[in-house]
């Protein structure tokens, strides 16, 4: 049979067809539940990062509260927010500037923020962020 297309019986064609069509799905369905988790975790670690950089300032702020109350005072105060804990120390004490450090940990993040303050108003005068 000369003219005959040799495509004719196609009933074996529909199986490798229909297996590759699967496969591409599964491997973009993959890929975006992929993209999806990552983003996620991306997410949730700005938003913990947020959350230690609220907690630090908190420890800062809790200093010169308890400065303003007693001028004398030079210990930690522990600050505990939204899961996270603040430790607040004094760093330097000169006659016209105190330098606090407060250092917020959480499960999976650090920040450190370091502010000087005016030793007579305790206004901050710098901040400062490593």
């Amino acid at each position: 049979m000369k003219g005959a297309p040799i495509w004719k019986d196609q009933r074996g064609l529909v199986l490798p067809m229909v297996l590759a069509v699967m496969i591409l799905v599964f491997m973009l369905v993959t890929a975006a539940v992929s993209q999806a988790v990552s983003h996620r975790q991306a997410a949730s670690g700005e938003w913990e990062m947020i959350q230690a950089q609220y907690a630090a300032e908190s420890g800062i702020a809790r200093m010169q509260q308890k400065l303003r109350s007693d001028p004398g005072w030079s210990g930690t105060l522990v600050t505990r927010i939204n899961g996270m804990k603040a430790s607040t120390t004094i760093v330097k004490k000169r006659s016209r500037m105190i330098q606090i450090r407060s250092v917020a940990k959480g499960k999976r993040v650090r920040q450190t923020v370091t502010v000087e303050l005016d030793s007579q108003t305790l206004q901050i005068e710098k901040w400062t962020r490593p």
